[in-house]
């Protein structure tokens, strides 16, 4: 199961918002798995231009994914006010990074799963102007991840 199967449930979403949220939950499985090789590719890009440009291919794909979410997002009236789909995009391309997922699941221990729903509840709580609904687990349940009393 590559990168596109596990977007597939993104792709298919009814709303911009189940689209980011599905989008989410695939960003870390895809960490999860590509992890060492992003890590090398991150380290080795400062040094190697093969590496540099392989890194920047995939970054300029993963950021304009992004960005056709949050436009959607922003097309249907989701995006939260004094945020432009350009900058929203921007904070989720870095929320959805390999060196953030690298911090918080490799450093500090966070499970995949947690990774999945805490960085959705920051990014839902940042960008998304209506309540989110719970983000869906890899092991298949769902988590309530939206405190609009914040």
């Amino acid at each position: 199961e590559g990168i596109a199967e596990l977007l597939r449930p993104s792709d298919d979403a009814d709303s911009g918002i189940d689209a980011l949220r599905e989008a989410v939950t695939a960003n870390a499985e895809f960490e999860r798995r590509v992890h060492d090789v992003a890590t090398m590719l991150v380290a080795a890009r400062r040094s190697d231009d093969a590496a540099a440009a392989t890194w920047v291919d995939r970054m300029a794909r993963k950021r304009a994914g992004i960005g056709r979410l949050v436009s959607r997002l922003a097309e249907e009236g989701d995006l939260q006010p004094g945020w432009t789909a350009e900058d929203a995009a921007d904070l989720a391309y870095a929320l959805l990074s390999s060196q953030v997922f690298d911090v918080l699941v490799s450093e500090r221990g966070w499970s995949v799963d947690e990774y999945a729903a805490r960085i959705w509840r920051a990014l839902a709580s940042a960008i998304v102007a209506v309540p989110a609904d719970p983000v869906r687990t890899t092991a298949g349940d769902t988590r309530d991840v939206e405190d609009r009393a914040l």
